[in-house]
């Protein structure tokens, strides 16, 4: 389930708990007149409300959140709801999905990750990959990549951009797993079409067992300009798949679709004799390219040759 879908769940959650809160109001004549019909009251202190704080305090919280008998208003629900938020999960989730509105006052979200936690741990709502997200975003002390895949890890091996995030988590050293083969994670995502999935399979078995055929072939099949620019450094420096003229090719694409680096390594195809295809000019057009988009390298390079 991609993250769009993951959105829309969370979305159902939101209207089914929303729907569970206003299902808990018993109608209280007295408790409901007095709120509809007096804006000045004091509703902390007015002598009709429920006994029962907790109960006091959910109500208040569930009208203005769902718009029940009163105008919605989310500063006031997140005011009554903070009150007893670590007695009622639905209540937390309720919370959680304030700090995530963008138009509400006090969107929040590293206040989001905290109130949708719990509801994320018990399987209230399928949302790993989306609390991922928002970790990602927040990036503090306590909610970060490392963190949320610890939450993500249950779902794998079932879900192929769970199995990527993790298997790329991995990778870079964000968390550490022994127990996990990152080259089935990267496959099961590359085999369910996973965006970047491909290269980062094939970069990471390259990497650990050399490029073979299979290597090849799959990188052929790619249109992604990493794929292709991976390929292309290949054919220019593998000898047993060395091919000059594709190399060429694949970096004249990468260099159209904005692959900076194509630029630099069509220039040192250029300026070196091994090539049999030396063309200063060439390479100096390709070093002004690369130099203008912000290649230190390049810009190096480029001093050197037209010096």
């Amino acid at each position: 389930m991609d993250i769009e879908n993951k959105i829309k769940d969370l979305d159902l959650k939101v209207n089914q708990t929303r729907d569970y809160l206003e299902n808990i109001i018993d109608i209280d004549d007295k408790f409901y007149k007095a709120i509809c019909f007096n804006e000045k009251i004091d509703l902390e202190n007015l002598k009709v409300l429920p006994d029962n704080e907790y109960t006091y305090f959910l109500k208040l919280g569930v009208m203005y959140f769902s718009g029940t008998y009163v105008k919605k208003d989310l500063e006031k629900a997140e005011k009554y709801f903070l009150k007893i938020a670590d007695k009622n999960i639905l209540v937390e989730f309720a919370l959680g999905n304030m700090y995530l509105t963008p138009n509400f006052k006090n969107y929040n979200l590293e206040l989001a990750c905290k109130y949708l936690l719990p509801s994320l741990k018990c399987e209230y709502f399928d949302g790993e990959l989306m609390y991922y997200d928002l970790c990602k975003k927040v990036n503090n002390e306590k909610y970060n990549e490392k963190f949320a895949c610890k939450l993500l890890k249950k779902k794998i091996p079932s879900d192929p951009k769970a199995c990527f995030i993790y298997a790329d988590c991995l990778k870079r050293n964000i968390i550490q797993d022994d127990k996990v083969d990152i080259e089935n994670l990267l496959k099961i995502a590359m085999d369910n079409n996973i965006e970047n999935s491909l290269y980062e399979y094939v970069s990471y078995v390259s990497e650990k067992y050399g490029v073979d055929d299979n290597i090849i072939n799959l990188l052929k099949k790619s249109k992604d300009i990493k794929c292709m620019f991976f390929l292309a450094s290949i054919y220019k420096n593998d000898k047993k798949y060395f091919n000059i003229d594709e190399a060429i090719k694949l970096y004249e694409i990468c260099a159209s679709e904005n692959k900076i680096e194509a630029y630099y390594e069509l220039a040192r195809i250029y300026l070196d004799e091994k090539y049999k295809i030396k063309d200063k000019n060439k390479a100096i057009s390709y070093l002004k390219k690369a130099s203008e988009n912000g290649l230190l390298i390049a810009e190096l390079e480029l001093i050197k040759q037209e010096k």
